[in-house]
C-alpha cells in the first residue's frame, strides 16, 4: 500500500471538480470493468460507451484530480455529452484509497514513470480491454487529465507514446520533475514550479522509452493564470519539454482567442503544419477544469462525429476538414474548428464552442 504521510493531505487534496452549472440528473452510469490484466498499479476500471456506438471509433482516456472519482470527473468534465454526440468511448480510471489516501495519482513515483511498469502499465491494460470490448481504433487513442491525473497523462506519453495520439495536460506537471514524493525537488516542489532547461525536460521524455523511433503525441496545454495550487509557470515549463521532444523551438508560431475566454498559442514545426503543441491561458481561472473546454480539447484531438454512416473523425494538419472536422493551419467548415485558419458554414476559428459547467479545486 502506498499511503500518503498526513502532512502531505494539505498540499495534495486539490482535486474534486465543483459545480458551478447544473448536471442534468439523467445520465448513463458509468460502467465498472474488472479482470482487465495483472493491473500492477492496482486502479480501478470505469468505462462510458454510448448506446449503439459502432466499431472503430476513437477512444479518449480522463483522468481525475485528487479527492476525485472517476464518476465525479467523468460526469462535470464536459465529454459524456460529446461521447455520445461525437460517438467515441470513454476510459475513465479511478485511483484507490489503499495506493493513495487523498486517491491522487501516484504521477511523482518512479515506479509509476515507469514503461510497463505500475500505474501506466494498469492504464495500457485498460485500453487494451476496451479495444477488445467495444472494437475502439487503437490508432485513435486519446487521454486528458486535471491536476494530479494531468500528471499522470504526461507520465503515460512519456512512457507508452506508441499508445497515445494525442493528449490534454491541464494544470499538470513536466514529466519526471521529480521522482518520489519527498524529492528533491519532490512533489510539493514541482507544484510550485521548478525551472528547468528545454534539454533537459526533453531528455527526461526521450530516456522513459529510448528505443522509440515514432512521433510523439501531440499535446495541448491549459493553465488557470489564478492557479493557487499549481504554479502557473508550470505551463512554461510544459511548453519546452514537449517542443524540444517534437523538435521545434518554444516561440509560438501564432495566437488566438479561446472563445469562452483566455488566449492559444500554438507550436507548429511549420507555418502551415498541424500544432504539435498548444498552450491555452485563461486569465482569472483557478485551478479547475471547466466542461466548457471540453469542445476545444475534442477539436484538438481531431474528434468528429461519424458522417455517411461512419466516416469523418479525422483531423487535417495544414489543409481542410469538413463535416465537422478540425483543421491546425488550414481551413474548417460545416461546423469545424480552425486554428489559425479560417471558419465557414457555422465553424469556429476562435478555439471551440461552449458547453457549461466547471470543475475546480482539483
Amino acid at each position: 500500500m502506498r499511503w500518503l504521510p498526513m502532512a502531505v493531505v494539505v498540499v495534495l487534496s486539490c482535486g474534486r471538480p465543483t459545480q458551478r452549472d447544473e448536471v442534468g440528473i439523467s445520465r448513463q452510469a458509468l460502467d465498472s470493468v474488472t479482470g482487465f490484466g495483472s493491473n500492477p498499479g492496482a486502479l480501478a476500471m470505469y468505462r462510458f460507451v454510448p448506446t449503439g456506438l459502432p466499431r472503430g471509433r476513437p477512444l479518449v482516456v480522463l483522468l481525475h484530480g485528487c479527492t476525485d472519482t472517476a464518476t465525479n470527473f467523468s460526469s462535470t468534465s464536459g465529454f459524456e455529452a460529446l461521447a455520445t454526440q461525437r460517438q467515441f468511448a470513454l476510459l475513465v480510471p479511478q485511483q484507490q484509497v489503499t495506493n493513495n489516501v487523498q486517491l491522487c495519482f501516484n504521477w511523482f513515483e518512479s515506479g509509476d514513470q515507469t514503461r510497463g511498469a505500475g500505474e501506466m502499465q494498469s492504464l495500457v491494460q485498460m485500453v487494451d480491454r476496451m479495444v477488445t470490448d467495444t472494437g475502439s481504433d487503437p490508432q485513435q487513442v486519446f487521454i486528458a487529465g486535471f491536476s494530479a491525473g494531468a500528471a499522470e497523462v504526461v507520465n503515460a506519453i512519456a512512457t507508452h507514446p506508441d499508445r497515445f495520439r494525442a493528449a490534454v495536460v491541464a494544470a499538470g506537471i513536466p514529466f519526471k520533475c521529480t521522482e518520489s514524493y519527498f524529492g528533491p525537488p519532490g512533489a510539493t516542489g514541482c507544484i510550485s514550479g521548478i525551472d528547468s532547461t528545454p534539454q533537459v525536460h526533453g531528455m527526461r521524455v526521450r530516456s522513459a522509452f529510448s528505443a522509440f523511433t515514432g512521433s510523439y503525441p501531440r499535446v495541448s496545454i491549459w493553465q488557470g493564470m489564478s492557479d493557487p495550487f499549481v504554479a502557473p509557470m508550470n505551463r512554461l515549463e510544459l511548453v519546452q519539454q514537449w517542443t524540444n521532444v517534437h523538435g521545434i523551438d518554444q516561440t509560438a508560431d501564432g495566437t488566438m482567442p479561446i472563445s469562452t475566454g483566455g488566449t492559444r498559442s500554438f507550436f507548429r514545426v511549420s507555418a502551415n503544419g498541424d500544432a504539435l503543441v498548444e498552450l491555452s491561458e485563461v486569465p482569472g481561472a483557478v485551478h479547475e477544469w471547466r466542461a466548457a473546454w471540453a469542445p476545444d480539447m475534442a477539436d484538438f484531438f481531431g474528434i468528429t462525429a461519424p458522417v455517411d454512416g461512419g466516416m469523418g473523425g479525422g483531423a487535417a494538419g495544414g489543409g481542410t476538414a469538413s463535416a465537422g472536422g478540425h483543421a491546425a493551419g488550414g481551413s474548417a467548415s460545416a461546423g469545424g474548428s480552425a486554428a489559425g485558419g479560417t471558419a465557414s458554414a457555422g465553424g469556429n476559428a476562435a478555439g471551440g464552442t461552449t458547453a457549461g459547467g466547471t470543475a475546480s479545486a482539483g
